[in-house]
């Protein structure tokens, strides 16, 4: 089976960001299908959700509706995960997650199981989901379906943080990420990898708020870019972060025969390309919530209380009515 990123003319993923006529006569010259596999286990269109891809996805339910197959999932390595699932499990795909459910209502279904035994609603549930589980229901999904854990949907409602956590993390989404932010981790100011301190730090306002007011930060290009081996990663000048950009370095000269001086190359950055960091940091401010996602989802849980409190008052109305 050939799969789609070993094929240049689909790999880059360049393609996507084609005009609509030019993207549509792309698709049909090449016999591009939306639901072939990237890779073994990994659906095309599950791969672009996963990197957050959302316009790219929206674009295409746009302009081939009929061709995806909205009850697609992707293998046992990654778990058995429909589409309906896997955007409930993504909290910054609201709207294309909404759009997706009204434009494929009459064909989804709606209580597929993944390998754990959870449904769309499962994870919309303890992801604190409250405009996604509340169409759900509306569409007819199950409330009483159980998972290997033994439990229905509505007993999520009460979980506890740590589930919140290791659901996100399941997905690669940063709990502690704010809820505007566009990735997880702070980049610079050319959208490259960034190390401070020796780590890469969560897109929170607050640690930028922290970056900002180090007016001795310097950056440095360690690690210069080569095409089809790695990225430029970009760090300040403390020991921890050269060192770890060293490891790494000496990781990827190893790992593909070629020589360590040629990437690492230990470059302090221009003084104008140190105020554009600055510059970006100081528009990222401007641009997030201090509101992170796993604090969204816990709100999100006290207005599902209120829902399934009306239910549970009207199942007992309707019990009454039918006893009388």
């Amino acid at each position: 089976m050939t799969y789609y990123y070993t094929n240049p003319k689909f790999s880059s993923l360049a393609f996507l960001s084609l005009p609509d006529k030019k993207l549509l006569s792309f698709m049909k010259e090449n016999l591009f299908s939306p639901n072939a596999l990237w890779r073994k286990d990994n659906p095309f269109l599950h791969l672009i959700l996963a990197n957050e891809l959302y316009s790219s996805f929206e674009k295409l339910m746009d302009l081939i509706p009929k061709r995806i197959n909205p009850n697609l999932c992707d293998g046992e390595e990654f778990g058995r995960k429909s589409l309906l699932i896997l955007l409930c499990l993504l909290p910054p795909s609201h709207s294309v997650a909404l759009k997706f459910i009204e434009l494929y209502k009459h064909r989804l279904d709606l209580n597929y199981q993944d390998m754990t035994g959870k449904t769309a609603l499962h994870y919309a549930i303890i992801l604190g989901r409250y405009d996604l589980a509340t169409r759900l229901i509306e569409l007819g999904a199950s409330l009483e379906i159980i998972d290997e854990e033994g439990l229905i949907p509505e007993e999520y409602l009460h979980c506890p943080a740590a589930v919140i956590i290791s659901t996100l993390k399941w997905i690669d989404i940063d709990p502690e990420r704010d809820i505007k932010a566009s990735k997880n981790k702070l980049s610079d100011h050319f959208n490259r990898p960034l190390q401070l301190q020796g780590t890469q730090l969560s897109q929170v306002k607050s640690t930028i708020k922290h970056v900002l007011a180090d007016e001795d930060l310097v950056l440095v290009k360690y690690i210069e870019h080569q095409d089809g081996i790695c990225n430029t990663f970009v760090g300040d000048r403390c020991l921890e972060t050269y060192r770890k950009m060293q490891q790494l370095a000496f990781k990827i000269a190893d790992n593909n025969g070629i020589s360590l001086r040629k990437i690492f190359v230990i470059e302090p950055l221009a003084k104008d390309e140190q105020l554009k960091f600055k510059k970006s940091l100081e528009d990222l401010m401007g641009e997030l919530s201090g509101v992170s996602i796993f604090d969204q989802c816990v709100a999100g849980h006290k207005r599902l209380q209120e829902l399934f409190e009306t239910i549970a008052s009207e199942r007992t109305a309707y019990s009454t009515f039918r006893t009388n």
